[in-house]
């Protein structure tokens, strides 16, 4: 697929020209529209909350194969593609990406290879990376069979984590919202524990 060839795309500046091409096949392109402001939960672990949004297509000629959003997050200076979500017992909130999908391999284009979304310090913001669907599923499956003693202990380390309780004070301010990024902070928590345990 072209999207694995990270090399062949043209440089593009998602602030401008907003489009890239394949240099072996320019009738591939990938197009970004007018960027508008937006808010997600996500943006909180970013050191300035504020993002924007633009409609985001790979198109071939005249004909859009695929269509998602390119989210400008920390007010522009980290662009990735939106990222997929999914909920765990209706509560636990993640935000993921399949690296087999689409979606995956736009992420790659974004990240240059690496496949990690990152704020200006070069923290790793809680975003979980797959392969493909059999280890999401295999992460939900751990998920649910987690050693409460130790989900109580990563809970109350996310609280008193410094850098947590300022994201959480930007939370607060803009009032009670339905995900709590202590929710999302502590999925990631159990899926650096899950990538440790079957990963490495």
């Amino acid at each position: 697929m072209l999207l694995d060839d990270l090399r062949g795309w043209s440089d593009a500046d998602w602030d401008i020209n907003r489009q890239q091409y394949h240099q072996d096949y320019p009738e591939y392109r990938i197009v970004a529209g007018e960027s508008s402001e937006g808010f997600d939960y996500i943006s909180y672990f970013y050191d300035d909350e504020r993002m924007l949004y633009a409609d985001l297509k790979l198109d071939y000629l005249t004909t859009t194969l695929y269509e998602t959003e390119l989210w400008y997050m920390d007010l522009g200076r980290c662009i990735i593609p939106k990222p997929e979500k999914s909920y765990i017992i209706g509560r636990w909130m993640y935000y993921y990406f399949l690296k087999d999908s689409i979606n995956g391999k736009l992420l790659g284009l974004f990240t240059n290879g690496k496949y990690i979304c990152t704020d200006r310090k070069g923290l790793v913001i809680p975003i979980l990376i797959f392969e493909n669907e059999d280890e999401k599923t295999s992460f939900e499956e751990f998920f649910l069979r987690f050693d409460e003693s130790v989900a109580v202990d990563i809970k109350n380390r996310i609280q008193e984590n410094g850098i947590m309780k300022h994201i959480v004070q930007k939370e607060e301010s803009e009032g009670k919202l339905e995900i709590r990024v202590t929710d999302i902070a502590f999925s990631y928590a159990v899926y650096q524990r899950w990538v440790k345990e079957n990963l490495e």
